[in-house]
């Protein structure tokens, strides 16, 4: 790069330079062509991107986005940038999602459940059971289940379950998702401090079939 001493009104291209200005000065600066093409991996990143940006769109318009956005607080900016941080992995280049297990929807130091158990039946009856790490004087005893829904023929529309009813301590909750014919379902568990203020990391547990 060059500053032109003597500027005479000339910018643009000239030959293999490019003339510029920047404040009151001007630079001269080799002329290199852009790639306008990418690669496929490269395709499959962007699509990726724009099919991460269209499901958090859809989880805007749900009480989920205020988990993103508890979730964030000391890790990203906001709500979206956590989601896209954590979850760009979980989508496919077709747009699609990849991997359910992948996706999360908390992030938090409340503590997770273990050894969690799911089945559903054909009317969308849901049961949930988990063991806590400590017997009695249990620590977030009171904290409250949350779960997170996603049916496959409508993986981009999640929501969070309202009929849970259920506390860390009690180790099992049953609730129902409206379930079109036997289509999968898929469940993000996680707890809620009961200031609503700290989260658990959402565990991705797997619906077995019960008739």
């Amino acid at each position: 790069m060059a500053i032109v001493r003597n500027y005479l009104g000339i910018r643009g291209r000239i030959g293999g330079f490019v003339l510029y200005r920047l404040g009151d000065k001007t630079f001269l600066r080799k002329w290199v062509r852009r790639n306008k093409s990418s690669t496929e991996e490269q395709q499959a990143v962007r699509a990726r991107f724009r099919a991460a940006v269209r499901f958090y769109q859809k989880v805007q318009d749900t009480p989920l986005k205020r988990m993103l956005d508890i979730s964030a607080q000391g890790i990203c900016v906001s709500g979206y940038a956590f989601h896209m941080k954590v979850n760009l992995k979980a989508f496919r280049p077709d747009g699609k999602i990849g991997d359910f297990s992948q996706l999360q929807f908390t992030a938090g130091k409340r503590e997770q459940g273990y050894n969690w158990k799911g089945w559903i039946d054909k009317q969308g009856e849901v049961a949930l059971e988990w063991e806590n790490s400590v017997k009695g004087n249990l620590k977030g005893r009171r904290d409250r289940l949350m779960v997170a829904v996603l049916h496959e023929g409508r993986s981009f529309s999640p929501v969070l379950a309202d009929e849970v009813n259920a506390r860390r301590k009690d180790g099992k909750a049953t609730f129902r998702v409206r379930r079109v014919k036997r289509e999968k379902v898929h469940a993000y568990c996680f707890f809620m401090s009961p200031d609503e203020k700290q989260l658990s990391v959402s565990q991705y547990v797997c619906l077995e079939e019960r008739e």
